[in-house]
C-alpha cells in the first residue's frame, strides 16, 4: 500500500490562489451593527455595514421545480464560494455587487444559512433575508 503525501504549503498556496482567481463575482461582507434604540419600540436600530474591501467570489443560483400532488413549486437554492483569507461568520451577510465581472444596477444581499471552511475556499449556503433594511 503506498502511502499518500499530504499537500505542501506551497502547493496549498498555489491552490488557494487558483480557486480565488476562478471566483469572477465581487461581494462585500456585512456585519451587524446596532445604531441606537427605536423611541417608540425600544428595539435596537441595527444596520448592515461593510467589513473590509470587496473580495471576489462565485454565488450560484439553481432553481427546480418538486411535485406535490398536482402543484408544482420552483425552488431555488443559492450557495457561494469566498476566499479563506475573508473574516467571515455565520451572522455575516453576503452582498453581491458584481456578476461574471460586470457590476450590478442593484446589489443583491444575502444571509449565510451555512458556512463551511474548506480546503481552499469558504463554502456558503445563502439565502434573502426577510426584510433587507440597512
Amino acid at each position: 500500500m503506498v502511502k499518500r503525501a499530504h499537500p505542501t504549503n506551497a502547493e496549498l498556496t498555489r491552490a488557494r490562489a487558483e480557486a480565488e482567481a476562478s471566483m469572477l463575482d465581487a461581494c462585500l461582507v456585512l456585519r451587524r451593527s446596532t445604531t441606537g434604540q427605536d423611541a417608540a419600540t425600544g428595539m435596537p436600530i441595527e444596520a448592515w455595514v461593510p467589513v473590509g474591501d470587496v473580495v471576489p467570489c462565485d454565488v450560484t443560483i439553481r432553481s427546480r421545480r418538486e411535485t406535490h400532488g398536482t402543484a408544482q413549486i420552483l425552488v431555488t437554492t443559492v450557495s457561494g464560494r469566498l476566499p479563506l483569507r475573508v473574516d467571515l461568520t455565520s451572522l455575516d451577510r453576503i452582498c453581491v455587487t458584481q456578476k461574471l465581472g460586470f457590476p450590478l444596477a442593484v446589489s443583491e444581499t444575502y444571509e449565510i444559512v451555512e458556512l463551511k471552511p474548506g480546503g481552499l475556499e469558504w463554502l456558503v449556503e445563502l439565502k434573502r433575508p426577510e426584510t433587507l433594511e440597512g
